[in-house]
């Protein structure tokens, strides 16, 4: 392919028609440049002639050369050009002669952003396949429909999540014509983001390979598999097959999963749906299932059925609460350790029988308690918050050891033992390497048990050591870190907007530059540090940037 981008040229004599096209999907992300708009056939010639665009997608009504004349002439001169024409539904024999004249596809208006990602990943299939070099025919196609499934990923999750009827009404309008009756499926990869990170390929990539792996087992059946981008380790399957059929095809997909990828599988199984306005309550009811079994409970397979005679427990009393309050206050460090690892139970022998629901309700609680008690000392709350972002994340991949384990690090850095640090000039030394460590690697998966494992130091006098050092809590310098390098990538992908040799990042990819996977999380720890929000400040450098383009 002469370009890494490939360039797309509209053609439609309507302004707020191109505009529509241009802004319903991210063409960056798919690697596709949009040229200057043509308003008509002969217009739209004379771009093809300067820029020699790689897809046209054109209205077939307009003046001087309507869009059968164009495609016919555009295919003249470059038979290699992918051409989509746009119509309505009276226009249907002026459809007939544009695939006639060579177009690929067609869009019947008005155009949704599902129809215009299919068609547009037509034409970048064939373009991959016209490509004269074969591994970069490979690499391109694959690298273009990675991009393509990550955009098909945002728009599907956003099915499950809580927002009104009319924001999701395309896509389920779309699904009730294509299934009369489906079964929902959730394939939760346990430690999908801690194989991604390990193997150092991109979430979204792997995320494409999964996919495609599911997909596999379809047969002859309908079937959409997507990944919920707001919790990357679930997999979605939507097929017209019933629960027996699926437990026949997709039965042994865990252990092909897990020998494929290395990671553990939870699956659930619906029973059979008609209509798709309640696909929210579906997935919430699929994730409460999945929470209702016991730590150690390794079955693969769950149903509703599976969980319906659950026990729910309430782990954390009222007294170990007061008891909690009460060495908190005191400062008293090793009595904090003895009632929660004791008394409550967050221990190897106690945490295997309860259910994971009554872990992660026990885990916001008593990160509740630790808010509260030191709700006046700021560095001490983002310390708590980005502990119980790491302790959600351990209990995500069921890793309850690492859980544990965060818990007594949380202890050792927001209790430190009082003991004099002295003025050790080795000391010294070791807590500039260890900023020197965090200024180099920020957006890797920096923690206390880390830090302390790489300088060969023991965890609670680091905490200490760095506090009396640099004047600052360690986990709070670590975040400010953070944000201080988000802030410069939204600088510089503001200002390389209108730049085509340099992708604009959004901030979801930016918050994953700097070390965040949740976007929430991301965005709470930016408006603490800067008093406002990612998007609020963006916008603000970008009124400050036209101001002085002025």
């Amino acid at each position: 392919m002469k370009n890494e981008m490939l360039k797309l040229l509209i053609v439609d004599d309507e302004p707020w028609n191109f505009e529509n096209l241009k802004t319903m999907i991210r063409w960056k992300d798919l690697s596709i440049e949009i040229l200057r708009p043509a308003r008509d056939g002969e217009e739209a010639l004379r771009i093809f002639h300067d820029e020699e665009p790689d897809i046209i997608l054109t209205d077939i009504n307009m003046p001087f050369i309507n869009g059968n004349e164009l495609i016919k002439q555009v295919k003249a001169k470059c038979s290699k050009v992918q051409t989509i024409v746009v119509s309505g539904y009276d226009d249907f024999s002026y459809v007939r002669e544009a695939l006639l004249h060579g177009a690929i596809d067609y869009l019947l208006k008005p155009v949704t952003k599902k129809a215009l990602l299919d068609v547009i990943n037509k034409a970048i299939t064939v373009i991959g396949d016209n490509s004269k070099d074969e591994d970069e025919k490979a690499k391109t196609h694959d690298k273009l429909l990675q991009a393509s499934s990550f955009i098909s990923d945002g728009e599907y999750s956003q099915l499950l999540k809580d927002i009104t009827f009319s924001e999701k009404h395309t896509l389920l309008s779309h699904l009730e014509l294509e299934y009369s009756m489906y079964t929902f499926v959730l394939f939760r990869l346990i430690d999908f983001n801690l194989i991604s990170r390990k193997s150092e390929i991109p979430l979204y990539k792997m995320a494409y390979n999964v996919k495609k792996e599911i997909e596999g087992f379809s047969g002859k059946s309908k079937t959409l598999v997507f990944n919920n981008i707001y919790s990357r380790n679930d997999f979605i399957l939507i097929t017209n097959t019933d629960r027996k059929g699926i437990e026949d095809m997709y039965g042994i997909v865990p252990g092909v999963l897990k020998k494929r990828f290395g990671t553990r599988i939870r699956m659930f199984i619906s029973q059979s749906y008609f209509s798709f306005d309640k696909i929210y309550n579906i997935y919430s009811e699929a994730c409460l299932t999945l929470s209702l079994r016991h730590v150690n409970d390794i079955k693969a397979v769950y149903t509703l059925e599976t969980t319906r005679t659950v026990n729910i427990k309430k782990r954390i009393t009222s007294e170990q609460v007061r008891h909690l309050t009460f060495a908190i206050q005191s400062k008293n460090k090793g009595l904090v350790r003895e009632i929660i690892f004791n008394e409550m139970g967050f221990n190897k022998k106690s945490l295997p029988h309860w259910l994971i629901l009554e872990v992660s309700q026990s885990i916001e609680y008593l990160t509740g308690i630790f808010m509260h008690n030191f709700q006046t000392e700021a560095g001490i709350i983002l310390s708590i918050e980005n502990f119980n972002y790491l302790l959600n994340a351990a209990l995500n991949s069921e890793d309850f050891d690492e859980m544990c384990s965060l818990l007594a690090q949380l202890l050792d850095d927001i209790l430190p033992l009082h003991q004099n640090i002295g003025s050790s000039a080795s000391m010294a030394k070791t807590i500039t390497c260890v900023c020197e460590y965090i200024d180099e690697y920020y957006f890797r998966n920096i923690s206390l048990s880390s830090l302390a494992s790489i300088f060969s130091i023991e965890r609670s006098y680091l905490c200490r050591s760095f506090k009396a050092y640099t004047g600052e809590n360690l986990m709070l310098s670590i975040a400010k870190k953070r944000i201080q390098k988000a802030q410069e990538y939204i600088k510089q992908s503001v200002l390389s907007h209108d730049s085509l040799t340099q992708k604009e990042l959004n901030l979801t990819e930016i918050s994953d530059l700097v070390g965040y996977e949740e976007y929430s999380y991301f965005n709470r720890v930016f408006r603490k540090i800067t008093g406002l929000s990612p998007s609020d400040y963006r916008a603000g450098f970008k009124e400050e940037s036209e101001i002085c383009a002025e």
